[in-house]
């Protein structure tokens, strides 16, 4: 969408995401991190990651503007309406989520593990690319993925750089928060919990 700027009493016109679908799962964990800085750094950063105002006029906007801005980004992100599905598709490919939770192999917890132990905000791609594989068959009432790869994951992690963080953001908030308390916890997985929320989404 578009929105006027007042500028020395000049009107300029930029451009403002049209809905949360626009906003990548790399700009979402930008937004994350963002949270960590303080007000003015934080709507600074938060109007340049949305809108193409440049940073040296958002710093001369004044407060109703950036109230302005700042809200939209708000309500956009609130009406975000889109519900989780296990399937999806990024540029042409068929993912879908690990079909059975319950079956997850060593070597997938380990790296997810190892995610989600380490700067969570950075690795949300990461994550992403071992829960969600492409679809290699559909039938009556499910359907499998690829077997996990690590090198394949590897690449799946790029793409998903610009993948709508609506796309997976239910399930990367769950392992996001299981990272910080099951995880610590236990040092396992608890299957039946995650299977558990996961269909709660």
């Amino acid at each position: 969408m578009r929105i006027s700027i007042d500028n020395k009493g000049k009107k300029e016109s930029f451009t403002l995401i049209n809905s949360w679908k626009d906003v990548t799962i790399e700009k979402y964990a930008r937004l994350v991190k963002y949270h960590e800085l303080s007000g003015a750094q934080q709507s600074l950063h938060t109007i340049g990651l949305f809108t193409d105002i440049p940073k040296k006029l958002i710093k001369q906007l004044d407060v109703i503007s950036l109230a302005s801005i700042l809200s939209t980004i708000n309500e956009l992100q609130s009406k975000n309406t889109d519900v989780y599905t296990h399937t999806f598709k990024h540029e042409g490919i068929d993912y879908g989520i690990i079909p059975d939770l319950s079956a997850i192999t060593l070597g997938e917890y380990a790296d997810i593990e190892t995610f989600l132990s380490g700067e969570l905000v950075d690795n949300l791609c990461d994550i992403a690319a071992v829960l969600f594989r492409p679809v290699t068959e559909r039938y009556e009432g499910g359907y499998s993925v690829e077997s996990y790869d690590l090198q394949s994951a590897k690449k799946r992690a790029k793409a998903f750089k610009t993948l709508s963080v609506s796309q997976v953001q239910s399930a990367l908030v769950f392992f996001w928060s299981l990272g910080s308390g099951l995880l610590a916890a236990s040092g396992l997985f608890s299957m039946d919990l995650i299977q558990g929320e996961m269909i709660k989404k």
